[in-house]
């Protein structure tokens, strides 16, 4: 019988008869437009009780959501209003950065904390700028404190986005980013893992299963790892993926067992909008049965020659061929015709890599790396590396990207921050990306 992973009772479709009623859990939040759901690991009430995490997980995505609110697919579930959230202005100026204020973003609009007004004596105009909401008040009172200004044209802005550039917040001003980070996808990697059939106690680094049979996460022992590129053809990769990748950004899952140097670990990979890229381990002593699933969906509508929207969920195998064959494209055109894609983020960068790499390996064995990136049983999993003709090694990519975490946490940084930078730009662009 299905049991609550959290409080360890019954499952049943009534919550009658000492059972408690089964949750249709999303294993990736619906916040994020996450599709995965599952009815078999958890109960309606411990559900309810997750309700504030998951919100404080969801709202570190917003300022991501909000860009591309009228792009995405519809949630399964809930209105999909627009938020207001806080984000900093910078005014047009010389010193642009010099100067900043604390505004609110929505719909696309950057609307003022404080309203304030300027006269122009010389043309007798008054702008001033609040909300709208505030507009009417605001300028009522103005009036009533300067009755001289009743005759000066009154010119009303609610919207000042077209006088500078913002920025949205992401982890500024939340202390407790880092936890709310690390909770969320803890939960995600945890609730994959049993909606796959894995019992709770090979769940040990996740979760604590307690002598009542309920159990709780187990947040400081939980092992988050970034995955970043270990190879010339992976770093190409990272730097072109958005235009190069039609389900860019996606959320995807892996869940596999692998035998490395430290044991015979049970690990979960996360990526989410193809950027927030983490392996979570769940079991350093893994004793259960080899597994290797995966689940994969786009976030950004799409649509068939005849106006049918298509399926979020797709086959990650088949789009791992698709992505392998537009990227042994964009390289043969870089050789035959020094051309890149005219949206490629850092250009001489992806050219001064595409050549070091070719000129060091031989077009041969990068054609022969890049096979081997996009095969599903290396995706995530393994790095291969290929000298002359002897047969490929196979590297665990978690082992490499623990050793990256553990020696080189500078490289970890920069690479995830240009991850965080390429998303960023996609939404602010998205218009152009989807016209390519």
């Amino acid at each position: 019988m299905d049991i609550c992973y959290m409080c360890g009772r019954p499952l049943s479709d009534d919550g009658k008869s000492g059972t408690v009623q089964r949750h249709k859990e999303h294993i990736i939040h619906n916040g994020i437009y996450g599709r995965l759901k599952s009815t078999t690991i958890l109960c309606a009430k411990c559900g309810n009780a997750y309700s504030k995490e998951d919100s404080n997980f969801v709202n570190l995505f917003g300022g991501f959501l909000e860009t591309l609110h009228d792009y995405l697919y519809k949630r399964d579930h809930g209105k999909d209003k627009r938020k207001r959230l806080r984000a900093y202005f910078y005014p047009n100026s010389e010193n642009e950065l010099d100067n900043k204020e604390e505004v609110e973003f929505c719909a696309g609009k950057v609307y003022t904390l404080t309203p304030y007004y300027e006269v122009f004596e010389e043309n007798k105009e008054i702008q001033i700028v609040a909300h709208k909401d505030r507009l009417p008040h605001f300028e009522k009172v103005l009036l009533k404190e300067h009755p001289e200004y009743a005759e000066y044209k009154r010119i009303l802005i609610d919207d000042i986005s077209d006088l500078g550039q913002i920025g949205i917040f992401f982890s500024e001003n939340n202390s407790d980013f880092n936890t709310i980070f690390k909770k969320g996808m803890i939960k995600i990697a945890t609730e994959y893992a049993l909606s796959q059939g894995i019992e709770r106690k090979d769940l040990n680094e996740t979760l604590l299963v307690h002598e009542d049979n309920s159990a709780s996460v187990i947040l400081d022992r939980a092992m988050l790892v970034p995955c970043t590129p270990y190879s010339g053809i992976g770093l190409i990769v990272d730097l072109v993926e958005d235009i190069i990748n039609p389900n860019f950004p996606s959320h995807v899952l892996r869940l596999y067992s692998e035998i490395n140097q430290f044991g015979r670990y049970l690990i979960c990979y996360i990526d989410l909008f193809s950027t927030f890229r983490y392996y979570v381990v769940l079991n350093r002593n893994y004793a259960g049965s080899d597994i290797d699933v995966y689940y994969s969906q786009r976030l950004i509508m799409d649509t068939t020659e005849d106006g049918q929207y298509i399926n979020p969920a797709y086959d990650l195998e088949l789009a791992n061929k698709f992505f392998c064959g537009n990227m042994y494209s964009m390289i043969s055109d870089y050789v035959n015709k020094r051309s890149l894609p005219e949206l490629c983020f850092y250009m001489a960068t992806t050219e001064s890599l595409i050549s070091r790499v070719i000129q060091e390996e031989g077009l041969e064995q990068v054609v022969r790396e890049l096979i081997d990136f996009f095969n599903i049983k290396n995706y995530c999993k393994s790095v291969s590396f290929h000298y002359d003709d002897a047969e490929p090694s196979i590297v665990s990519k978690f082992q490499m990207c623990l050793k990256g975490f553990k020696d080189n946490i500078e490289n970890i940084r920069e690479c995830t921050m240009f991850k965080f930078h390429q998303l960023n730009r996609f939404c602010w662009n998205v218009d152009r990306f989807k016209s390519q």
